[in-house]
């Protein structure tokens, strides 16, 4: 049996109800709302100091920006000396010198510090064109020289033509002839040389240690 009657009209109490849970939402509203800005003030915050790195960031990559770029105009510009049909192209387009100075330098690394090139001296010439020589005697020639020479005269003069080549010569220092022969070998092995002599190797000891002077030449 009920001890208390609520006598307050269902209007009234509807609207209490309903301001009292007004009141509850309203306060998780307002804690959700606070904690989403702290978040985004949070991010926010972040997202200056990322934009404030990144601006250093380019400002201290300015002058490497520039440098590549710059770098990138001269390889053009190289790029365009060095195509075909240009002097500078013609003249690099066999052997470049310094596809030579790598190889060289490739060799002698191997060498693991026990030997140094001091000099390196390059010279590139042209093969005379090769002629007939005269045959000996009184002027006759054989039947089969002679048919030779008419099929020649009927298919036009001869164009002479000429084979780039070159030579490389290499002095340096080593410590010992396995250093000269590994030298050597790998220059060999490089493929950009038809042929690679040892012209001297000198033993020039000191009371420092044992020092030998070598010559190197290397034909193209």
């Amino acid at each position: 049996m009920k001890s208390h009657l609520n006598l307050l009209p269902l209007e009234h109490r509807v609207r209490e109800t309903a301001r009292r849970q007004l009141l509850q939402w309203c306060l998780v509203w307002g804690v959700c709302a606070v904690a989403a800005v702290g978040v985004w003030w949070l991010k926010q915050g972040r997202c200056r100091a990322a934009r404030q790195r990144l601006e250093a960031a380019r400002r201290d990559h300015a002058p490497l920006d520039e440098i590549l770029q710059e770098s990138e105009r001269m390889r053009a510009e190289l790029d365009r000396l060095l195509a075909k049909g240009t002097i500078l192209g013609k003249l690099l387009d066999e052997k470049p010198p310094l596809t030579l100075i790598g190889a060289v330098s490739q060799s002698a690394r191997t060498c693991h510090g026990r030997l140094v090139v001091q000099s390196l001296a390059f010279r590139r010439r042209e093969r005379p064109p090769e002629v007939d020589a005269p045959a000996p005697g009184n002027g006759r020639a054989s039947p089969a020289k002679s048919a030779s020479t008419d099929r020649k005269a009927r298919a036009g003069p001869a164009t002479p033509t000429t084979e780039p080549w070159g030579s490389v010569a290499l002095e340096g220092k080593a410590m010992d002839n396995v250093a000269v022969a590994t030298f050597v070998v790998h220059l060999r092995e490089s493929g950009l040389f038809r042929r690679v002599e040892l012209k001297s190797s000198v033993d020039n000891s000191t009371a420092d240690g044992q020092i030998r002077t070598y010559l190197l030449e290397c034909d193209i």
